[in-house]
């Protein structure tokens, strides 16, 4: 089904608004959206515009509709102005339905739907492709996610005295990376290309959230929810994102982990329940020597160099009850998301320091499992079960 919806929408034309996303720069279950760009699918070819800074296609005013809980979890955030605050919320099609009015709103232009792609599923995308040529630089599978990731923020600084330059450097290094994109797909394109190729060249990808996919047509998005990319939040989803709001590049040198326990709690009612008890540790490793355009603080943020400022986010499952989140600085959202339910706190972590979190909460004993979902972060959280480690780089069922 998947590969055949997909064969439909290469077939075309069909046009869709493609963010760049960095997870260098977290929000929640992907990176912030920085870039934008229309990709065409046209007669099983296709082809992408010039990306360029999201910021340059943010509506002046609030004018796209916002679904309910999303405003009522995040409207602080100018979700309807802001590209790049649309991900602070993990359920996708809301963040998506959002962003194509937004663009309609700034551009004129209508399109059928948004990908959003991270350098991991860029790389997923080179390792079919094989190398390519931009700027006299080879980017490849090896290095594009260092690249994009760490080396073209190193030693970038902010000029205060002339903010135009800092904007004229910015402007140059995107461009750049507009070129590595549209070489990508150029590539791809030129050496002739399948759905169901597609479909497992971005499997890997897939199962971290690292790309996403949303249409406006219900056959198209049947499409994407058989690929397994559509990105919604379940009912059953236990998920731990970590918020960038310092404007920083830092998010790849976090380490997080989170840590779950269950154990039989007091009955309600007559219904028997289980307490579910995830420990969280954030340790900023952040390195001396990035620069300030990575390492902060951004112009204007009460922040120190080197320092992270975030938004401990948690989905849990919509039958849980009695939820807490402990030792967050404040709260920030709380409430349904998706068909899940999310709890968020700010907090703050300077330089070579850690923190610990607890969330806790009571599902009925009869549930029957827990799915922790993928975050999308590089490098992927770090969880334990029962004595089982692993990395949230796709999901996984727990029995609580």
């Amino acid at each position: 089904m998947a590969s055949g919806g997909l064969a439909t929408i290469m077939k075309g034309p069909t046009h869709y608004l493609v963010f760049a996303a960095s997870n260098a720069e977290m929000r929640s279950g992907s990176g912030a959206w920085l870039t934008a760009g229309v990709l065409t699918f046209d007669g099983g070819r296709f082809s992408l515009n010039e990306m360029r800074s999201s910021v340059a296609y943010n509506p002046s005013t609030q004018g796209s509709p916002v679904p309910a809980d999303f405003a009522k979890q995040w409207g602080w955030s100018e979700i309807g102005t802001d590209f790049r605050n649309l991900s602070l919320t993990a359920n996708f099609p809301d963040s998506a339905a959002v962003a194509v009015s937004m663009w309609r709103q700034s551009t004129g232009q209508d399109v059928d739907g948004v990908i959003v792609l991270d350098p991991i599923a860029l790389r997923s995308l080179l390792r079919a492709s094989g190398p390519v040529d931009v700027d006299g630089k080879e980017i490849s599978a090896e290095n594009i996610a260092q690249y994009l990731l760490i080396d073209q923020y190193r030693g970038l600084t902010y000029d205060l005295a002339h903010p135009e330059r800092t904007e004229e450097m910015n402007a140059a290094r995107r461009a750049g990376l507009s070129r590595v994109a549209n070489a990508i797909v150029a590539r791809l394109d030129a050496q002739g290309w399948s759905a169901p190729d597609l479909v497992e060249s971005l499997r890997v990808a897939a199962a971290g959230r690292h790309v996403l996919a949303w249409a406006s047509a219900e056959e198209q998005e049947r499409a994407w929810i058989a690929s397994g990319i559509d990105g919604r939040v379940p009912s059953d989803a236990l998920s731990l994102s970590v918020i960038n709001v310092g404007a920083n590049k830092l998010d790849v040198y976090l380490d997080v982990k989170a840590k779950v326990r269950v154990v039989s709690a007091p009955a309600s009612g007559s219904a028997r329940m289980k307490r579910v008890t995830v420990a969280i540790s954030i340790g900023n490793k952040t390195p001396a020597g990035l620069g300030r355009y990575a390492a902060g603080p951004f112009p204007g943020k009460p922040y120190a160099e080197g320092e992270y400022a975030g938004i401990l986010a948690l989905n849990v499952p919509r039958n849980a009850s009695r939820i807490r989140l402990d030792s967050v600085d404040a709260p920030v959202a709380r409430g349904p998301e998706g068909a899940a339910t999310v709890i968020a706190g700010s907090f703050r972590l300077t330089r070579n320091s850690s923190r610990d979190f607890v969330l806790s909460f009571e599902v009925p004993a009869k549930s029957s499992e827990i799915s922790v979902r993928s975050s999308a972060r590089v490098p992927a959280t770090l969880w334990a079960y029962q004595g089982v480690e692993w990395r949230d780089e796709e999901t996984r069922s727990i029995k609580p």
